[in-house]
């Protein structure tokens, strides 16, 4: 739903058009948009990038919307607006939620994520995460919260602590994927030592499902 993003990552391919065009899909359309797929058939819609899908304004009432026609929601997000109105919506309606942090510390994270506004800093994600969570519980929805983690030659260091993490917010899972046609972007003696720490923790913390590997697709 967008072209726009308050953080502004390493290896991000948009970034052009999120500085260039900086498109948001207007309201009427959005809501035409998902009527229209429903009536086609549509039974499920994941709303992600280009830009961060949760700084469109209409959002949560989109996906209120959409839930009382009988579609069923994901959402791909940088967690800095998962809070209020938007929160709610997810805890109410949503299947799932996965949010980026790429790294487990507040200098990692901002030095990747490279956070254009205060709402986009580390500890403002996390206090995000742990209020959803929260609201989750109480509220005995379905929903799904996990972390994502893309990892290069800056953070790969941080895989261990990046699960700590994931089991201290208390989400439901943790996913790993190598960062791509970046600078960055792991060698292969990063990516075997990348691999063997991604092995390691799933034998260490077998409480928290760990998904993923940092290895290449052929399509």
């Amino acid at each position: 739903p967008t072209y726009v993003c308050n953080q502004n990552c390493t290896y991000c391919e948009y970034r052009c058009e999120n500085e260039d065009i900086r498109a948001v899909m207007p309201n009427d359309k959005f809501r035409q948009l998902m009527k229209d797929l429903r009536a086609l058939g549509v039974w499920g819609t994941e709303f992600c990038g280009g830009g961060e899908p949760a700084l469109h304004p209409l959002l949560a009432t989109i996906i209120r919307e959409a839930r009382a026609d009988g579609m069923r929601l994901g959402l791909l997000t940088n967690g800095t607006k998962c809070y209020g109105d938007l929160a709610e919506a997810l805890v109410d309606c949503a299947s799932y939620v996965r949010i980026g942090f790429d790294g487990a510390t507040a200098e990692t994270h901002e030095r990747v994520k490279r956070p254009k506004h205060p709402d986009a800093t580390f500890e403002n994600v996390c206090r995000n995460v742990r209020n959803m969570v929260a609201l989750r519980n109480a509220r005995k929805s379905p929903l799904r919260i996990s972390m994502k983690v893309l990892l290069d030659a800056t953070n790969y260091h941080e895989i261990e602590d990046c699960v700590k993490l994931a089991i201290e917010l208390a989400v439901d899972s943790i996913q790993f994927k190598a960062a791509r046609l970046c600078p960055t972007e792991l060698d292969p003696n990063q990516t075997e030592e990348a691999r063997n720490i991604i092995l390691d923790v799933r034998r260490k913390y077998p409480q928290l499902p760990v998904v993923g590997s940092v290895e290449k697709m052929n399509m």
